[in-house]
């Protein structure tokens, strides 16, 4: 038995993937728009005291919240995902034949027990990525919020003088910075969706992929005599109109050394940042990385 070796296997799984990650971004929505609206409110209010935005940082534990709710959602969903496979393979096959004879060189003499190493050591590093990550991600948004609060309130001004001929009041300008803050923000809501739902789904893939594959092919198989087996991941691509094109061109590339190229950049998985990727590789990836495990013959 296999887990995802053939590539109509592979598309499934990453099909199935993006329904899960489409059903958790459809949460989010709701918590972004009500920060936005409270933040254009809150605009409108210090445009007409003062004349210029808020600090947008006052919404950093709202949006730090929102996304820790949101990594936590994909952990439920994508954390069990491999141990769900492992389980499912039976205990008589070459998967289990393999993972048997490596835990026993550790004293991890049965199925469960070896589970339950996974289960804990994956516990501990996705519980670590999700606060690194949920913070680094309400991060970013909050320096396009400081952009954007300035923006809405230069866009306001052009709009203003150009309908009435003249300078508007500090009243009219933090009524129109209001609409132009929501004309604008309330179209990221997808995006935020999208962008964080990806991070956090894929990131916590590719740490039980890895524990997995180090299980498997690290230091515990040299007292076996078993040969390495063939783990893998692929890059797989939602090939339609709006996928760019370097993602395109990605689709199936095998990971090497723990990385792929995509745009001439590094990514541990689609839509990591860890390793410098630009923003413009990562926003509103939905592509996905396959695990693939087959045991020699």
């Amino acid at each position: 038995m296999a887990i995802n070796k053939t590539r109509a296997e592979q598309r499934k799984q990453a099909a199935e993937d993006l329904a899960d990650k489409l059903r958790l971004e459809r949460k989010m929505h709701p918590g972004i728009k009500r920060i936005f609206r409270r933040m254009a409110d809150d605009l409108e209010a210090n445009v007409l005291m003062t004349g210029g935005a808020q600090n947008a940082a006052r919404y950093l534990p709202a949006l730090n919240g929102l996304t820790t709710e949101q990594y936590e959602d994909s952990k439920r969903v994508f954390a069990p995902q491999l141990f769900i496979q492992l389980e499912d393979e039976p205990e008589d096959g070459a998967i289990w034949t393999a993972l048997l004879a490596i835990g026993a060189q550790s004293g991890l003499n049965s199925k469960s027990e070896i589970l339950t190493v996974m289960k804990a050591d994956s516990t501990l590093r996705v519980n670590n990525f999700i606060e690194e990550g949920a913070s680094s991600d309400a991060s970013q948004i909050t320096r396009t919020n400081v952009k954007d609060l300035d923006a809405a309130i230069a866009a306001a001004g052009v709009v203003l003088i150009d309908q009435l001929g003249r300078e508007p009041t500090r009243g009219e300008l933090a009524a129109e910075s209001r609409k132009q803050f929501l004309k604008h923000d309330l179209g990221r809501t997808s995006t935020i969706a999208a962008t964080t739902t990806q991070n956090a789904a894929e990131g916590v893939k590719d740490i039980n992929n890895n524990i997995l594959g180090n299980f498997r092919n690290g230091t515990g198989v040299l007292g076996t005599g078993l040969p390495q087996a063939d783990i893998e991941e692929h890059w797989d691509s939602i090939l339609d109109t709006v996928t760019r094109i370097s993602h395109a061109e990605a689709d199936g590339q095998r990971r090497e050394n723990g990385t792929y190229t995509v745009q001439g950049q590094l990514l541990r998985y689609p839509g990591d940042t860890s390793l410098g990727a630009t923003i413009d590789n990562t926003i509103n990836c939905r592509c996905a990385s396959i695990f693939s495990y087959d045991e020699p013959s």
